[in-house]
């Protein structure tokens, strides 16, 4: 198992499509310089303990097809610049602690096809933008403190079937619904004690 920071010399890996470090006992914070991995296409550190944020700098990633970073100790907000993600796919930041409302900017990631939000400290409501996101099948946004009704945002176009649609759409013993979603696969309660 790896141990440690991830280098800042990453970043003079220019030609670096790939990079797997899942499953490791990683710490400290991404490093900015990763962002001067120009050809970076996946990216994956899931299962580790990585703290910081997600690095503000993710501009020059144009390429990046695979983001997936669940499972680890990271806070603040997704950066709005992950608009620039435009080939992206998948997006994973599950089991974080991130904070801050989910960005618009997520909609100008037309390719993307599976959004994992689970588990985080995201909130507000989610951006009537993501209706703009025609390939994606897969979106877990449970065990946050999203509020609102999604159902126009995501259920509205009828000839879409969803694989994975996840939220806390399920009443708590008084009756209170945080998200209203009439298409969601799976319906949680508030504290994810319940899901049906």
């Amino acid at each position: 198992s790896l141990t440690g920071m991830l280098p800042t010399e990453l970043g003079h890996m220019k030609a670096l499509t790939l990079l797997m470090v899942d499953n490791n006992i990683l710490t400290g914070p991404l490093p900015t310089e990763l962002s001067q991995t120009f050809s970076m296409q996946q990216f994956f550190a899931e299962n580790n303990s990585l703290t910081g944020t997600i690095p503000i700098e993710p501009t020059t990633w144009i390429d990046l097809q695979i983001f997936a970073v669940g499972d680890n100790k990271l806070t603040g907000p997704i950066p709005t610049e992950i608009g620039t993600w435009t080939s992206l796919t998948l997006f994973s930041t599950r089991n974080n602690r991130l904070t801050g409302t989910v960005p618009t900017e997520l909609a100008l990631c037309s390719s993307l096809r599976s959004l994992d939000l689970y588990n985080n400290s995201l909130f507000g409501t989610l951006p009537t933008e993501l209706s703009q996101l025609s390939a994606l099948t897969q979106f877990s946004f449970q065990q946050n403190n999203l509020t609102g009704s999604v159902n126009d945002i995501l259920c509205s176009d009828t000839m879409k079937t969803w694989e994975v649609l996840e939220g806390d759409c399920l009443g708590d013993e008084r009756g209170q619904v945080e998200i209203e979603c009439e298409c969601c696969t799976l319906c949680c309660n508030a504290n994810g004690s319940t899901c049906v």
